[in-house]
C-alpha cells in the first residue's frame, strides 16, 4: 500500500496507528462492489516484543471507505488493553432511533444500566476514527471487527457493542450500548460483529443468563405444573394413607 503517512505506536497497555492513504490503494481488500476497507491491526504491523504480544490476539476491525475519496481520508486506530477497567460494565440497551420504542423500552434501559453486576466486558476495547467522516458509506457498508474473548466461555450471550459517552454535563455517566450493531457470529473464543458507525468497541458478556424466549418459557411453565401435580397427588396420599 502507498501511504502519504504513517504512524505506528506499540505500547504495554496502548496501541495506536494513523494512516493517511495515497493515491495507490491495490493491496487493500476490494469486494466486487467497489468498496475497500482498511485493517488493523495490518499484517505489517505486528508487535515486536513478548510485551506487545497481546496487541495481535487482541482482534482487529476494518474499516470500509471510497477509493475516490482515498487521496483526502485519514485514519486513526487504537487498541487499549485495560481500558474496560475504567469504563466500566454499565449497559444501556434502550437507545433507539425511534421514540415511540425508546419511549417503550425506558425501563428496561434503565435496569439494564443500573445492574452492573449482570454484564462484564469480555474483550480488549477496538476503536476507530476517518476524517472526513463517511457517514453515508458507514451506513451502507458497516465497520466490521473480530475480538478475541478475554474469557473463554460457552456461554450463549456476547453482544456488541459501543461506548456512548457522557453528552451534557447534567446527563448520567457514560455506558456501553448497542444501538447500530450486529453481532454477526460467536464462539467460546471471538466474537464478530459488525455497526454503522465508529467509536470504541467491545465485547459484552451477560454473566447472568440469556433471557428465555416464549418457547422456553412455555416449556418451564408444563414443568412447573407437572411438578406442583405430582406434589398435590403425594400430598393426598400422605394425608388418606398415613
Amino acid at each position: 500500500m502507498n501511504t502519504t503517512g504513517k504512524i505506528s505506536n506499540y505500547l504495554e497497555n496502548t496501541a495506536f496507528e494513523v494512516v493517511s492513504l495515497g493515491n495507490q490503494i491495490s493491496d487493500l481488500n476490494q469486494g466486487s462492489n467497489g468498496i475497500n476497507r482498511l485493517q488493523f491491526p495490518s499484517a505489517h504491523s505486528s508487535a515486536q516484543d513478548n510485551e506487545t504480544d497481546w496487541i495481535n490476539e487482541a482482534g482487529s476491525i476494518a474499516v470500509p471507505f471510497s477509493p475516490d475519496a482515498a487521496t483526502k481520508t485519514t485514519f486513526v486506530f487504537a487498541v487499549y488493553k485495560n481500558l474496560d477497567t475504567l469504563l466500566g460494565n454499565s449497559f444501556d440497551n434502550g437507545l433507539q432511533t425511534n421514540e415511540n420504542q425508546r419511549n417503550s423500552t425506558n425501563k428496561e434501559a434503565t435496569d439494564s444500566s443500573n445492574a452492573t453486576d449482570r454484564y462484564l466486558i469480555n474483550s480488549h476495547v477496538i476503536s476507530a476514527s476517518i476524517k472526513p467522516l463517511p457517514d453515508k458509506l458507514l451506513k451502507q457498508q458497516k465497520v466490521k471487527f473480530l475480538l478475541k474473548h478475554k474469557e473463554t466461555t460457552q456461554r450463549n450471550s456476547m453482544r456488541c457493542v459501543f461506548w456512548m459517552p457522557k453528552l451534557e454535563e447534567n446527563s448520567s455517566a457514560g455506558h456501553w450500548a448497542s444501538d447500530g450493531c450486529t453481532t454477526l457470529r460467536s464462539n467460546s473464543t471471538h466474537t464478530s460483529c459488525e455497526c454503522d458507525h465508529l467509536t470504541n468497541f467491545a465485547i459484552l458478556m451477560d454473566v447472568v443468563g440469556v433471557e428465555l424466549g416464549d418457547t422456553d418459557n412455555l416449556v418451564l411453565t408444563y414443568i412447573t405444573w407437572a411438578g406442583c401435580s405430582m406434589s398435590v397427588v403425594c400430598l393426598v396420599m400422605c394425608v388418606l394413607f398415613v
